[in-house]
């Protein structure tokens, strides 16, 4: 059973962690043999991470399948994403040769790698698995998302904020 974390919370990661966006899109279905070996790459190479997370700065993933497939990956930095995706005796650098020498279309592939700010993010969880997303890969804190530590101290913009998302009742005028 998925443990779910009730409530409001988010993530508090460290300065430059990365969220890595990666995937594949088939557009050509019924090639199967010049496709799927790149699917399966990507499993070995999620293996080799998870056997060394510490090593790689690695903090952890979640995969969504369909004709487009997307990884959501998450590090410790851009400077171990990059050296991961370089160095040569581990999976990503023969897979990226062997796609760049043998690809005719039938495979589309993306990654977008966003380094993240103090300031730099915004992220809620309600009633999520505890171990989701950016805050189940470093840390995650319940959300406060009103400064102050009661209603009677929030701003007017705060407490507007806080009627229009249903988290207060709205004042009586």
């Amino acid at each position: 059973m998925v443990d779910i974390l009730r409530g409001r919370h988010t993530a508090e990661p460290p300065e430059g962690t990365v969220t890595l966006l990666i995937g594949t899109r088939i557009n050509t279905l019924w090639k199967v043999h010049r496709w799927l070996p790149f699917f399966t790459s990507m499993v070995r190479m999620l293996k080799e991470l998870l056997t060394d997370k510490e090593r790689h700065g690695f903090l952890g993933y979640h995969v969504w399948f369909g004709r487009t497939t997307l990884v959501v990956q998450y590090w410790r930095s851009m400077d171990d994403l990059l050296a991961y995706s370089r160095a040569q005796p581990m999976e990503h650098v023969p897979t990226w040769r062997l796609f760049n020498r043998t690809s005719e279309g039938e495979l589309g592939v993306f990654h977008e790698a966003y380094t993240v700010t103090r300031r730099g993010h915004h992220v809620i969880y309600r009633d999520m698995p505890a171990a989701f997303g950016l805050g189940g890969a470093t840390s995650m804190v319940p959300a406060r998302s009103h400064p102050g530590t009661s209603p009677a101290e929030w701003s007017d913009k705060d407490r507007a904020d806080a009627e229009h998302w249903g988290e207060v009742r709205a004042s009586a005028s």
